[in-house]
C-alpha cells in the first residue's frame, strides 16, 4: 500500500524503512519474507531484555523493487480461516493458514503415503525428502505473491498440526476469473470429514467478492482420477457438477493410467444453494511465529 502507484490505490511512496535489532529473528525473518533488504548495521544502537547493548539492522525496500503482481493488485494474502464448531458452541475443528517451514516433516509423511502417491503420480517426486517439502512451502509463498495460488495449510484447531493441503491454483485462468481447487491429505486425518470442510471453506474464500476480502472468482474447476471415491465424493458433497472426463489421462501410481474426471462450479450455482449465508468461517490475518 505504501510504494503502490497512486493509480492502484497506493499512496506513492519511493522507499519504506524499517529497523529491528540483532537478537529479534521473527521480526527480521518477517522483514525479509516481505522482500525487505538489510542495508546496514549500527553497533550498540540497540538495548537487549537483559541490558546489553546490541546492534540495530537497518532495512529498507524501493517501490522498483515489489513484485509487478503486487503493484497491480494480483498478489493474494494467505489469511487464516477457521472452520465450523461439530455443534453449537463448539471449538473449530480446523483451520487453514500459511504454510510453515516447521510443517516439512508431516509434509513429507503424507508425499511418502502409498496412497497419495498412486493418485497423486504425476506431480510428486520421488523419493519424497524434505528438501521438497521446504522447497513447497517457500513456492506456495511465492506464488501468492506472484497471484498464482492460494495455498493452505489444513490444521488442527487445537494442536495446530498439519492435517493435509487445500489450495486455489491457476488464478489467472480466464483473465482471474477462474480458478481450480486441489487437495491432499495427510493419512492421520482420513475419514473425518477433514478435507470436506477444508474444501468448504476454500471455496467459500474463493466466491467470496475481493471487496470483502476473498478471491472474487466466477468459477472454479476440480480434477479427479476416475476412481479415487474419496475425492470425486468430496467434489459432489461440496457442490460440483460434472462436465466430463479426459480418457487415460491421469497417470497412476502402478503405472497405468485413470480417466480425469473434470467438475467445475459456478458462484452463481454456489449463491443459489445458499452456501454464502451458511456456517460462516472466521477469517483473520496470517499468523506470523518465529
Amino acid at each position: 500500500h505504501l510504494l503502490g502507484s497512486t493509480e492502484s490505490g497506493g499512496l506513492g511512496l519511493r522507499r519504506v524503512t524499517a529497523r529491528t535489532n540483532e537478537l529479534n529473528g521473527a521480526s527480521q525473518s518477517v522483514l525479509r519474507a516481505v522482500g525487505m533488504r538489510q542495508w546496514g548495521v549500527a553497533p550498540g544502537a540497540g538495548i537487549a531484555p537483559d541490558g546489553r547493548a546490541v546492534s540495530q539492522l537497518h532495512f529498507a525496500m524501493l517501490a522498483d523493487d515489489l513484485d509487478p503482481a503486487l503493484v497491480n493488485g494480483q498478489g493474494v494474502e494467505p489469511i487464516t480461516l477457521e472452520g465450523n464448531p461439530p455443534q453449537a458452541g463448539g471449538a473449530p475443528r480446523i483451520r487453514l493458514r500459511e504454510w510453515r517451514h516447521t510443517d516439512a516433516e508431516r509434509i513429507v509423511e503424507a508425499c511418502s503415503d502409498q496412497r497419495t502417491r498412486h493418485w497423486l503420480a504425476g506431480s510428486l517426486p520421488s523419493p519424497y525428502t524434505k528438501e521438497h517439502a521446504h522447497s513447497y512451502v517457500a513456492g506456495c509463498r511465492d506464488d501468492a505473491r506472484a497471484g498464482k495460488a492460494l495455498c493452505w495449510c489444513v490444521a488442527d484447531n487445537g494442536s495446530d498440526l498439519c492435517l493435509g493441503s487445500v489450495a486455489v491454483m491457476n488464478l489467472s485462468d480466464a483473465l482471474g476469473t477462474a480458478g481450480e481447487i486441489g487437495y491432499w491429505t495427510h493419512p492421520e486425518a482420513r475419514g473425518r470429514g477433514v478435507m470436506s470442510e477444508a474444501v468448504r471453506l476454500a471455496v467459500r474464500h474463493a466466491f467470496i467478492s475481493r471487496e470483502d476480502g476473498g478471491l472474487g472468482r466466477k468459477r472454479l474447476r476440480l480434477n479427479a482420477a476416475d476412481g479415487n471415491s474419496a475425492s470425486l465424493h468430496l467434489a459432489r458433497i461440496n457442490g460440483f457438477v460434472e462436465v466430463g472426463r479426459d480418457r487415460q489421462a491421469e497417470p497412476l501410481g502402478d503405472g497405468t493410467f485413470a480417466d480425469l474426471m473434470r467438475f467445475d462450479l459456478l458462484v452463481d450455482e454456489w449463491n443459489a444453494a445458499g452456501r454464502s449465508a451458511s456456517r460462516h468461517p472466521t477469517s483473520r490475518a496470517p499468523e506470523l511465529r518465529s
